[in-house]
């Protein structure tokens, strides 16, 4: 938790990788007509509110603080949960979309996280994200 809080905390909230232009990358990604939307390593949700998602999110992170941050302005439905574990809190073929955003670099077995993700996304799904640090991979 101690890096965790060096690389993320010290960012503060609302902070979003790129900025609104990987918000408007990542939303033109978006299929036309999708349903429940994960957003995986959320913090207090930047990202979904980026990219107006806000009606229909799930988010998962560690970080109670962001996610109490993200529940207190209604950005997204909050679940604390440990994306290093090997299975994520949630039935096989739940959501339409998934958010990985700056996530799958930081999973240091990430191919378990990418089977989870694959369990939990309709097979119609879609997955959108991005890996700015794929040397870590």
């Amino acid at each position: 938790m101690d890096r965790y809080a060096h690389h993320n905390v010290s960012r503060g909230r609302g902070f979003l990788f790129g900025g609104e232009e990987r918000a408007d990358a990542m939303r033109s990604l978006l299929p036309g007509d999708f349903g429940a939307v994960l957003d995986l390593g959320c913090r207090d949700g930047a990202l979904a509110r980026s990219m107006g998602l806000t009606d229909r999110v799930v988010g998962v992170d560690i970080d109670m603080e962001a996610l109490r941050a993200a529940r207190g302005s209604g950005i997204l439905r909050p679940v604390c949960a440990d994306l290093w574990a090997p299975t994520i809190p949630f039935a096989s073929r739940r959501f339409d979309v998934i958010l990985a955003g700056e996530l799958l670099e930081h999973i240091p077995f990430p191919d378990g996280l990418v089977a989870e993700m694959a369990r939990v996304l309709h097979p119609r799904g879609k997955v959108i994200g991005s890996v700015p640090n794929s040397f870590r991979m």
